[in-house]
Parts: C-alpha cells; structure tokens; sequence
C-alpha cells in the first residue's frame, strides 16, 4: 500500500487535480518499493524509497531519458516527476502493461536482440558518461576514460571491491589478488569503440508488451564495452535463443568471447556481493582466482 502522505505529496509536486489513487504493488524490486496509481484515468508507476535516495531517482530518470533518445525501437517510459520529502524520495513514470502471453515469442526475442545490437551501435568517444550514477542503489562512478581497461579497473572493479573490504564482505587481500586485472583487460578484451549499454540488463530489468515489442526500465546507463552487457544478460538467465542469434547476426561478438565471459560478469557479481551477500562473494573471488592463475 502506497502511503497517504505519499499521494498527498505526489499530488502537490506534479500538480495534479485530485489526490492519485493506489491500484496495486508491484513485485520484483529489491531495492525500492514499487506500486501503480491513477491518475486522471491514466495509469502511472511510483518508485519511492527514503529520501536519502533521491539522487538515485534523479539519475534513473537521466538514464531512461538517454535510452529513450538513442532511437531504438525500445518502449522506454516517460517519465512524469520526481521528489523529496521529509519522509520519502520517488520517482513517477508510464505505466507499461506487461503481455501474459504472447502469441510469437520467437519474433518477439528476434526483435530484442535486434532492438539491443541498435543501442550498441551508439557510440561514443569515451568510455563512461557525464555523469555518475547507480546500480541498485550502489554508486556507479562513470568518469570517462579513452582506455576500457583503465575504466574497467578504475570504475567498475577497484570500487566495487573496496565497498566490500571496507563492509567486510571481502578480505582486505582481494585487491592485490585482482591487481593485474586491468593488465589482463588490456590483453583479453578486443579493441572497440564505446557503446551505450542499458548496464543492468537482466530479466527482471525489460518486459514484453502486448505487441511483443520489449520494454527497458531500471537503467544504469554509460558507454562501455558491449561484452559487458552480452555477459551480463547469461548471468541470471532469461534471454532465448532467438534473442542471442539476432544480435550476433546484426553485431558478431569478436573471437574468444567465451573467454573473456567471466571476466565481463565480475562487475555485477561484485554488485551482487555488495548488495546481497551469499554465494555472490565466493562466485566473484573464483572469478578473481581464474584469472590471477
């Protein structure tokens, strides 16, 4: 149930005519709570969390509005407003109904690839972004480097890793036994330009419409490597066939791909171990382990 007072405030910033009102929960998120409103006979999103958190929400809309002007074929939803209070932080934004059932799942998967090679073939100079922001509710620094290897380590692996020391969800050893990671960066990974990547692409993060046409929400936007994302996306599972066989016919990942596979799922690993715990900290060090080898 979405607080009274949270209505009450939403109405007052987005200046609305009447108070919205609730319609249901939403399941799935881990970090904020999610819910649907009414308003005017429209159907919104609200994400709210404490107010701390409201920089979080700022830049989630920054992110969504990057993916919406990549051209894509991509439903991205529009954001509506975001606040802070005393006692709550939000975000409103379109309400996207998901399909139950879709009547060509294989053509809808085609098309996501498709839709995904589109956004990777959004580049940039520079590796990175403008400006910084999160994934989860993590900070993800996003300072542009020229170098993947250097943003790699720099941004990406060496943060994520002294959150855990400094949380004591690694030991204090793990950065010198990662140490040569950004060496091996260098080595592994080919040598391609800077892509825009929705950067948290896992299931739970895109849903299908009624016209199978693939939806993207909770971004953590910033142009890197597009192996990142690929790898990203077999971490949890999710994505079909049809969807990997579009993307390598429009974008063809380059050779020993499958190698540099685990190197690429460190950084959410990492997150996961930061966010969560659990079996997330020893898959990340084994990650480590193989490579120091």
């Amino acid at each position: 149930m979405i607080p009274a007072a949270l209505l009450l405030e939403i109405q007052h910033q987005l200046s609305l005519s009447a108070k919205p009102k609730f319609i249901k929960t939403l399941g799935g998120g881990s970090i904020n709570k999610v819910g649907v409103i009414e308003c005017a006979s429209r159907m919104l999103v609200i994400k709210w969390n404490s107010p701390d958190l409201s920089d979080m929400f700022e830049k989630e809309a920054k992110g969504l509005e990057i993916l919406r002007g990549a051209g894509t074929d991509f439903i991205i939803p529009e954001v509506f407003g975001s606040g802070r209070s005393e006692a709550f932080s939000w975000l409103v934004m379109e309400y996207l109904p998901e399909a139950q059932n879709l009547s060509d799942i294989r053509k809808s998967d085609a098309h996501f690839g498709q839709s995904l090679a589109n956004l990777h073939n959004c580049f940039s100079t520079h590796f990175g972004l403008e400006h910084s922001n999160y994934i989860g509710r993590l900070p993800q620094c996003n300072k542009p480097e020229k170098n993947w290897p250097v943003f790699f380590w720099e941004n990406r692996i060496k943060p994520q890793l002294e959150t855990g020391i400094k949380h004591s969800v690694f030991d204090s050893s793990i950065l010198n036994e990662a140490a040569k990671l950004e060496q091996l960066a260098g080595q592994l990974f080919p040598d391609e330009k800077p892509s825009l990547l929705h950067g948290d692409l896992w299931s739970g993060n895109f849903l299908k419409t009624k016209c199978g046409e693939t939806a993207l929400i909770d971004p953590a936007v910033y142009y890197g490597h597009r192996e990142m994302e690929i790898a990203f996306t077999k971490l949890f599972g999710g994505f079909g066939s049809y969807f990997y066989d579009a993307y390598s016919e429009c974008m063809p990942l380059a050779d020993g791909y499958k190698e540099r596979e685990p190197l690429c799922q460190l950084y959410p690993l990492l997150v996961h171990a930061n966010l969560f715990g659990g079996g997330y900290t020893s898959q990340a060090v084994a990650i480590i382990r193989r490579y120091r080898s």
